[in-house]
């Protein structure tokens, strides 16, 4: 067997002021670095909106518990989010790491040791994620009130073990899930879907919206499970990840409030129709998947989450803290403020947007910006605005036709 020091060689990183060792896989000439599970130790420097968010939304929830929380980094891999939880907010009172990777594990315990944090605020482990959710209460006799799921690929897994070992007391707990496994999320990879999330996808031009639907859907599931149900933080597609952070509360009334959140995309391949619509639980049924546009079939998905991606009060807390000195020098301040700015009326709209480019080029139309076309509308008396999920796309109550009709005005 070789030697790790001859396969391996730490590279110091910085990530917002923290600096960090990473042990970086030695390659050959012929050989290409690639982000992946082949990884020794996964950091992805692309990432820095998710532990950066994260910090945000955690420190947000601190606030409102008004007491010192617990936090479990899961997938810790170089432990950077943990490190900088610990170094910059004194509302953690313990930080619970962990990693399978061995290599990983005397990695982390070297960046706690070199950033000199001391042992009483944290707890290293070497385990399989989840026995550790699954046995947590029963070791430590105490749940858990921040547990981070970040692996690399699906986390469907990890989210029913989670259900064992996360605090639900008045507030809630908070599960913070990134999912990477996008082409399964996002309706190219169907039976993966079905098989990992439960429910079908579909193939449209809004799948990154209805790839997190289904993700919330899937965590809201399980916790009905467990007579638990979810209250959604805050919702973010970026890059190739999906990261949803929503809070976990016990009762059956939340539960079934839960339900009837649940609903149905119907879309049209051949005119671009689409629409949301509540399953009836009354009737077990769906509606007619007839196009009222041009009579052809429309293809469904299965249930998804059609509530809320965000709430409008840790949203509101969000944009205060882009006033906060410390959180202006974050690796992604920038993009932060973006989606801030993108999402901030998405609970407003329906679940879907329009990708202006792709009805443009349907039609071979020229396009102006999405807010000439988000004007238009609304004297036409439409709601209408932008959403982080594209940057090209608005999200509307117009249907598809007005919109081909407002485009069809910046032909002249």
């Amino acid at each position: 067997m070789k030697n790790r020091q001859e396969e391996y060689s730490p590279t110091e990183l910085e990530e917002a002021g923290i600096h960090f060792l990473f042990p970086e896989k030695k390659v050959t000439k012929d050989e290409k670095k690639k982000i992946g599970k082949s990884m020794s130790v996964f950091y992805n420097p692309r990432m820095t909106i998710n532990r950066d968010l994260t910090l945000c939304i955690v420190e947000t929830y601190a606030k409102q518990r008004n007491e010192k929380i617990s936090y479990c980094d899961s997938m810790a891999a170089t432990g950077i989010r943990s490190l900088r939880l610990l170094k910059n907010f004194a509302f953690i009172e313990k930080v619970f790491i962990n990693d399978i990777n061995p290599i990983a594990v005397e990695t982390i315990k070297k960046n706690l040791d070199l950033n000199e944090i001391p042992s009483d605020q944290y707890t290293l482990s070497s385990e399989d994620t989840k026995l550790l959710l699954t046995h947590f209460h029963e070791r430590t006799n105490s749940y858990l009130d921040i547990i981070d799921i970040d692996p690399f690929g699906s986390p469907s897994e990890f989210i029913p073990p989670a259900m064992y070992s996360i605090a639900v007391g008045t507030i809630g707990g908070l599960l913070c899930v990134t999912a990477t496994d996008t082409p399964v999320l996002f309706g190219i990879k169907k039976e993966a879907c079905i098989r990992k999330y439960l429910t079908a996808p579909i193939r449209t031009e809004f799948k990154k919206e209805m790839g997190t639907r289904i993700l919330i859907y899937y965590i809201a599931k399980i916790a009905h499970l467990f007579e638990l149900y979810i209250e959604p933080v805050l919702s973010v597609s970026a890059n190739h990840f999906v990261r949803v952070f929503v809070l976990i509360k016990k009762g059956i009334l939340g539960v079934n409030s839960n339900l009837q959140k649940f609903g149905y995309y119907l879309y049209c391949k051949t005119c671009q129709f689409r629409s949301a619509a509540s399953f009836d639980y009354e009737t077990n049924t769906m509606i007619d998947r007839i196009c009222p546009n041009c009579g052809n079939k429309l293809i469904s998905s299965g249930l998804v989450w059609m509530g809320n991606l965000h709430s409008d009060h840790y949203f509101s807390m969000l944009e205060n803290q882009l006033e906060d000195p410390a959180v202006k020098k974050f690796p992604s301040f920038n993009r932060i403020k973006k989606f801030v700015e993108l999402a901030k009326d998405e609970n407003k709209m329906p679940p879907y947007f329009y990708s202006i480019p792709k009805i443009a080029d349907s039609m071979n139309y020229i396009y102006p910006s999405p807010l000439k076309i988000m004007e238009k509308l609304r004297e036409g008396g439409f709601i209408a605005s932008r959403t982080h999920f594209e940057p090209q796309s608005i999200k509307t109550d117009a249907p598809i036709e007005i919109l081909k009709g407002v485009l069809q005005e910046f032909q002249y």
